[in-house]
Order: C-alpha cells, then structure tokens, then sequence
C-alpha cells in the first residue's frame, strides 16, 4: 500500500518538474530573444562598514552589517569551489545559467526516493535567488529566476559567479561569507587555510560546504554556542561532500577513504562571533560616538542600529586624555574604601573643550563597561549635584539678571526661615549675618546660594541653566534645587557641558563627540560646528568673568584646593559638591566640576545604590573628586598650559547694614526725534554705579554708561522715563532720577505743490513735540 502511494507521489511530482523544466526554457528562450537586463553589480560585494574614528583619524571600530567582505577568485583554496561544485551544482562550469540536465537528474531521483531530494537549481540560480528575486516559492519566481541566471551568465564569468556565491551565503553564527566562516569555525584567515596541509584543506571545505544546505541544522554547536556533544549528523553530512568530491574525481579513493575516517572536524570549541572586521578600541567611548550617531541619523535602534548604518564617524576622541583618566581610575588609592562586603565605589568623568564643545574622553566607571551593555554612569546615570548647582543655579542667574556683582552682600543669617517653612543650615554652622557672594561660594555656604536664588526668582533661574543644557522638570520650583536637590538629577556629562560657558567667556556648543558623519557614498551627512561664534553666546560676558574668577578662588583658596595642588601657576577653577545622606554622617554623591581655558572636566563618586551599608563617609567628602581632577588636569596642562595671568582676588569693603547710602538725585535730561520715533536719555555717570531705566514705570533695561536709547516708541502715545542707580557693589540703590514724558506726534502727511521754474528748494523742518519734565523727590 505504502509503495503504491509512493509511485503514485513520485509520478505526480515527476510531472510536475518535468513541466516546470519545460516551462523554464520555452520562457527563458522567449525572454533571452526580447533581451532582459541585469545589474551585475550586485554581484560583487561592495563593503559598507561603519567607521569610527578618532581625533587623529586613527580607527577605533568598524562593523559590518552580515560581515560580508570582498574576496577574490584566487584567494579561495580550490578544495572550496570542488567541494560546493561537486555537490551543489556539478554542472556549474558547463551550464549558461540554468541547467537541463540538472532538472532531468532532479526529477529522476525524486521520482525513485517519492519526495523531493533535489531541486535542479543551479549556483548561477542560487545567487540570482539571493541578490535579484528573493526566495518566495512561485511560478513566476522561478521563471525570473531564470531568465536573470542567463543574463547574469553573459555578464559576469564563472569564477565571478561562485565567488559571490561563497561571499554571499550565510554559513551561520553570524559567519556571511567564506572568509567569516574560517574565521567562525576555524579561527584563522582564508590565506591560513590555503597554506595548509591538502588533506587539512579538504576536510575543512568538506565541513563547509555541507554547511550550505542548513547552517544551523549541521554545525558543530548548539544554539549557545556550545559544541554539541553528538556530532554524528555533522560527520555524515561533511562525508557526503567528501563522497561527492570523489565521485567528480576532485579527490583520490586514499584521500576521500583517509578523511572519512577522520573523526575530528578541526572546528573551535565555541564559534569566534568577534571578527576583526568588529574589533573595537576604547569601547566605552565607541558606545557613546554611536549612541550621538543614532540620534543625529533618527535611528531608534540606538547604538547597536548604529553600528550598521554605512557610516564614517569621525570624533573629536583624544586617546591621552582617556588614558590619564583611566590611570587614576586604577589606582585603587585615589578612592575610598570598599564597603564591608566588599562593593567599590563607583565613579565617572567627562572631560570637554570649551571651544567647541568637543567631549575629549568619558569614563563610566572603576571598570571598563562592556561594549554595549552595562552601565556607563558618566552619561547614563542621573545624580544629585550638591554644591556644584549653586554656580548654575543660584549666582550665575544673579550674576546674569544684574542684581548682585561678586562683592554683594548675601544673607547668610543662621536660622532664616525661607518661604514654606524650608530652614537651612551650612556645613560649619557658623553665624554670619552677610557674606560676600565670592566669600559665599569658597566656603560653599548654603543660606546664601538659598537666598540669592530666591532673590533671582526660580522662573528666571530656570531659564537661565536651561541654556546651559540642563532642563529641569516641573518638580523643581522650589528652593532647594540651589544646593543640588534635583527631582531626576543630573548626568556626569551633563555637568562638564553646563560649566563651558563659565570656561570661555560665555558660550555653549552643546557637548558632543561626533564631528562629522560621512555615508557610503562619501557625501557629507553631518558637520558639527568647529568653533565658538556670537551665535552660540549664551549668557554675558561679565558674567563668565565673575564667576570665573569667584571658582578660581574656590580651588585658590578655598573646598576645591586639591584640583590645583600639583598645578598652583595654572589658571584651574571649579566647584565641589556633596549631596548629604539623611540619617547618617555621611554622603551619597561627591563631585569635583573644574576648568581652564582648554578643558572642561566633571568627576563623581559614590555608590550605585545608596543605603545604611554603602554611603561617602564625611571625611571622604568632596576631596576626593578634587584630588582626581588635579591629578588628570595636570598631565594635560604640560601641552596645554593656561598660566594664571589674569586672576585678582575679588575684595571690597563691606559696608555694614546700617550703612545705607543716601539716595541722592540723579539729573536726565532727554531729546525725542519724532522722524526716527526714538527718545535718547542722557546722564551724567558716578563710580562703581549702574542704572536702570524705567518706561511708564517698568524696567526696560540695566546700562553702566550715562546714555539710552529707546528705538520702540509708537505714534500717537505719551511715554514717561525715568532712571534710578544702583551701587555696583551691594546692589543698594543710590541715585532717583526726574522723569521725562514725551508724546510722539503722528507723521504729518506730506502736501506737494506745483513747483515754478524758478523755485528753490524748500527748506527743512523739524517736527518739535511738547516736552514735560518735572522733579521727582
């Protein structure tokens, strides 16, 4: 019964290839006479890895999406083409593309088994299926697969063909191509193999080219990657490769009898997934230049979509700067003691050019995180600042917003209550009744950052880090973000890049690695600007300047000397900053954030998860971040130096608080041209004094010199001005002006007349508007 069911089978499918091989001359005769074109290009592997680079243009990864790459004819070892000619296609260097007698032996062995063993396609069909028309099991598939296996034949010659078969092919465990497989499975190069011994090179091309039909299904390892302890189903399988050979008289009946008896497949204890095509330096800072790469390419993939997207990425990466972090990373010394069962503290750094943004190196960690896993906590973990916000959030906006200058007098009252009830305490618990703003970031006092900010206001302050890059969320409007205390916090990353504008003068290139990026057709995709224009300030000058020099003294003199201690003649500014742990003596987040005119550098210490086991002592404190950011600034300085020339300690007299300066009168005295729609105010400036200007009772500006102007004024409307001095010191008001009011005029409308002959120009006349101004007490 079986038997007759079998016939009956093998009858049917006989049929069926016989009139699909009928079908595919008659069609391919009738198209090849029409004529059908071909790329031929396709062929040839055209590799299109993704690059990155370094500063110097030295290459730290490639990667290659399948890892195909380009081989020659002659760099095969001929035991390769017989073993895949003698078993995938023995007609192959006879045939024009498609081969009759292929099809007719397909069919008579697929008639005697009563299933279908053979297939009749040939290579030429085979790379035509992978490059052209797909894999879909259809009639008309087949057919175009045809015709484009003869165009393909009058295009490329025969060693061309069986060379992109071999480059092509999935040979499994991410291993495309014939020179990734030896690789995979053997561990060394296609020129290795081809130097070996001819019974090495036959068994090992056996094995491969029996790899073919299903890479999986015959490979040596389980899905882990293990050798598989049965390798029965591979052996047979290599064996008829080896039969296949013998059969086409490619080997000898003693070399096909001395390989079969050979039970050892030669391969690897596991595949080598990592190629040399992958091989990456500096991993941590590759994950990061593709993370930036994903972004600026909208690729949701992240890094690792990245890794593939044909790209050249060129990187402002400096190998001496990541290498003198790294050196302080691994000395064990430079840090705190492990906790008692044994957990490290963590830390990370990003050093910055502040001329351009460019991140030099990042470090996440004690260790090195794995390429593409782990944690790297220099841009990946949000922590809280202390006291290194207070620069950014509380005096740069004060700075800024022209109420203080670095001499003003803050509140530094112990026991000042702030508005909900928030009560504050600083590190010493002295009791100070005012302090100078420079005196208050050298001691890192908190009532005074606290204050100031609420003089500021939070909107404004907002506002002003958010050009910083830091963008806090709505949680934080309330006054304890000026010591540090975040709703999500902060990267380590994002720290260095909020300090630049301090460093520079008061710009801001938004930090990034990712120079340029260039795609495989060499056209530029990507440029990041190389240097700081106008367009990129962001707070004023004078502002970078004060607080420049108030963070000089911070590391001259005061929490941050140890970032200065090996380097005291250059110019080295910054901030220090602990976050306390409530409940304890001690800290959860230290951090040191520094600068000099050439780098920028932000370092944290501390532990992953905070709790009663794993805490900063308090003696550790913010010294240790200092201590690191002088020990790697200080190696840099040696080819970047930025010798102290310009620093003077800030110092003044503090009048006392009953030493309020009598507001005394200020004279204005003001024009208004009602054909420019402009009023000019004029005044005769005082020392150490700056002014503001109001309009109908607002502020409209803040100048130091004795002139405004106001370009805004409308027809038809009155405008009262009047200008008030403020002592550029202690912010105390010191001159009332008397206040001008103007009415600008409607422009006239223009009456023209016959003009004589004779007549002369008219004469010009100047629109004169009524002018009010009276004496304000």
């Amino acid at each position: 019964m079986w038997g007759a069911k079998a016939l009956v089978k093998g009858t049917v499918i006989s049929c069926l290839v016989a009139g699909t091989f009928a079908a595919l001359i008659g069609g391919t005769v009738y198209h090849r006479i029409s004529g059908t074109p071909v790329d031929a290009s396709k062929v040839m592997i055209q590799p299109r890895p993704t690059v990155v680079y370094d500063k110097n243009g030295e290459i730290l990864a490639r990667f290659s999406q399948d890892r195909k790459q380009k081989t020659a004819y002659s760099e095969i070892p001929e035991e390769m083409i017989e073993a895949v000619v003698a078993t995938e296609d023995r007609d192959f260097f006879q045939h024009v593309g498609i081969n009759p007698k292929g099809i007719a032996r397909a069919v008579i062995v697929n008639q005697q088994a009563g299933e279908t063993k053979q297939g009749g396609s040939t290579i030429t069909q085979q790379v035509v299926k992978q490059l052209y028309v797909g894999s879909q099991k259809s009639y008309e598939r087949k057919i175009k697969e045809a015709i484009l296996a003869t165009s393909l034949e009058k295009e490329v010659n025969k060693e061309e063909i069986i060379t992109a078969y071999l480059s092509h092919n999935d040979f499994g465990y991410q291993s495309f191509g014939i020179k990734n497989a030896v690789e995979t499975y053997f561990g060394e190069s296609l020129s290795d193999l081809k130097n070996e011994s001819r019974m090495n090179r036959i068994l090992k091309t056996s094995f491969l080219a029996g790899l073919l039909q299903a890479p999986y299904g015959y490979s040596p390892y389980d899905t882990q990657g293990n050798k598989r302890q049965n390798l029965e189903v591979v052996l047979n399988r290599r064996n008829t490769v080896l039969h296949n050979m013998l059969n086409q008289n490619y080997i000898t009946k003693a070399e096909y009898n001395e390989a079969v008896q050979n039970k050892d497949l030669l391969v690897l204890d596991k595949p080598k997934r990592e190629h040399e095509s992958d091989e990456v330096k500096y991993s941590e800072f590759v994950q990061y230049a593709l993370d930036e790469t994903a972004d600026l390419l909208n690729l949701k993939g992240g890094a690792k979509e990245a890794r593939y997207a044909g790209m050249k990425i060129y990187t402002s990466f400096d190998p001496d700067v990541y290498n003198a972090m790294r050196k302080q990373f691994d000395d064990a010394s430079m840090f705190p003691q492990n906790a008692k069962d044994g957990t490290q503290v963590e830390a990370s750094s990003v050093f910055l050019n502040p001329q351009n943004g460019e991140i030099y190196a990042l470090t996440g960690g004690r260790n090195i995180p794995g390429f593409l896993q782990g944690l790297n906590r220099a841009y990946q973990s949000d922590r809280q600042p202390g006291s290194t916000f207070k620069p950014l959030i509380s005096y740069g906006p004060a700075l800024e917003k022209g109420l203080f200058t670095p001499s003003s007098l803050l509140n530094d009252r112990k026991g000042t209550v702030f508005p909900g009830g928030y009560v504050v305490k600083d590190w010493d618990k002295g009791s100070r009744r005012s302090v100078t703003m420079t005196e208050a970031l050298r001691q890192s006092w908190n009532i005074p950052a606290v204050w100031t900010l609420q003089q500021v206001g939070i909107p404004y302050a907002t506002e002003y880090i958010s050009k910083l890059g830091i963008d806090l969320t709505a949680k934080d409007n309330t006054l304890p973000i000026a010591l540090g205390g975040l709703d999500k916090g902060v990267s380590t990353l994002e720290m260095a890049d909020a300090y630049q504008a301090y460093a520079n003068g008061g710009y801001r290139i938004k930090a990034h690695t990712v120079r340029r990026l260039v795609d495989a057709n060499e056209d530029v995709v990507y440029e990041a600007a190389s240097k700081l224009t106008e367009e990129d300030r962001v707070i004023k000058e004078t502002t970078a300047t004060q607080m420049r020099q108030m963070l000089r003294n911070v590391v001259k003199n005061g929490t941050g000397a140890k970032a200065g201690i090996h380097a005291p003649t250059q110019m080295i500014a910054g901030k220090t900053g602990t976050t306390e742990f409530t409940g304890t003596d001690g800290n959860t987040d230290a951090w040191f954030v520094g600068f000099t005119k050439d780098y920028v550098g932000a370092i944290w210490l501390g532990f992953d998860s905070t709790d009663q086991n794993h805490y900063l002592l308090k003696a550790d404190g913010s010294g240790r971040p200092a201590a690191l950011f002088g020990q790697i600034i200080t190696p840099l300085l040696q080819n970047n130096p930025d010798p102290e020339s310009d620093y003077m300690p800030i110092t003044s007299k503090i009048p006392v608080s009953k030493d309020v300066p009598k507001v005394d009168t200020l004279k204005v005295k003001g024009t208004l041209d009602n054909e420019k729609k402009e009023v000019t105010l004029q005044w005769d400036v005082a020392n150490n004094t700056r002014y503001k200007v109001y309009r109908d009772g607002k502020e409209i500006a803040t100048v130091t010199n004795g002139e405004y102007k106001d370009a805004t004024v409308q027809e038809g409307k009155v405008y009262t001005y009047s200008v008030s001095g403020f002592d550029g010191t202690n912010s105390y008001k010191t001159f009332k002006s008397n206040s001008l009011t103007y009415k600008v005029e409607p422009k006239k409308e223009e009456v023209f007349a016959p003009i004589e002959d004779d007549a002369t120009n008219p004469t010009d006349t100047t629109n004169t508007t009524e002018t009010t101004e009276t004496q304000t007490p």
